[in-house]
């Protein structure tokens, strides 16, 4: 059982790189086209960061 486990350590594959943090540029068209705004219009999504009641 051991040779097993060690084998498939030594030969898995590498573990992927993280995404990038945000939307991707393509995912950014995709919602705006879907949800009708032109590009340069201001929506709500793009706030920096929502009000917290306090």
């Amino acid at each position: 059982m051991a040779a097993l486990e060690r084998f498939m350590r030594d030969t898995a594959p590498t573990p992927a790189p993280a995404p990038p943090a945000g939307r991707s540029p393509w995912a950014q068209a995709a919602l705006l086209e879907a949800t009708g705004h032109a590009p340069d219009e201001p929506v709500a999504w793009h706030r920096v960061s929502p009000r917290r009641a306090p």
